[in-house]
């Protein structure tokens, strides 16, 4: 798993080229940001996936600080806000907007159309909802994270274990 995860995180190098991150190089220059363990890539991608939901547009740079507070490792916060990309934009929004119509208990006035006036009429239950859909995705991210790590920990443990009998190496025993 790990081995998959890095090939798929940009470099230190690549990420200090991004705009406005090389002014932070000494902040983010922390081992345990780009450490790669349970806790940081699962940690990292539930951060990833609220503010994918939180901010429609520019959301990488809130991303990275969330993470820096947090400690947990940036590539894989930066890759998790990838889960709302331009295309699923308008579908995660609308969903957004439809979560919060139904939190606040408002009636759905109008089809959306996209304008800046819709926009700012509708701006409240659109954050709620994305702010119910940014949790819940955090959290289904985290505990997802978490447990495939373990399954695939228990896993190698297993085949290490079928090795050693396959082999008749036995542990030395006091």
């Amino acid at each position: 798993m790990k081995a998959r995860l890095r090939r798929l995180m940009p470099s230190r190098e690549r990420i200090f080229r991004m705009p406005l991150m090389g002014y932070f190089r000494d902040h983010l220059s922390r081992y345990e940001l780009w450490h790669l363990n349970r806790r940081s890539a699962a940690g990292a991608v539930a951060v990833g996936f609220f503010f994918a939901f939180i901010t429609p547009v520019f959301q990488i740079p809130p991303a990275v600080v969330a993470a820096y507070l947090f400690r947990v490792n940036i590539p894989v916060t930066i890759l998790a806000t990838f889960i709302n990309t331009p295309f699923t934009f308008p579908v995660v929004y609308l969903t957004c907007h439809r979560i919060g119509l139904a939190i606040l208990g408002t009636p759905d006035s109008q089809a959306p159309h996209w304008t800046l006036a819709w926009v700012s009429a509708n701006l409240l239950p659109t954050l709620a909802g994305a702010l119910i859909l940014g949790s819940a995705a955090s959290g289904a991210g985290y505990f997802t994270i978490r447990l495939i790590w373990s399954l695939d920990i228990r896993r190698r443990w297993v085949r290490r274990r079928q090795r050693r009998r396959e082999s008749g190496a036995t542990r030395n025993r006091f």
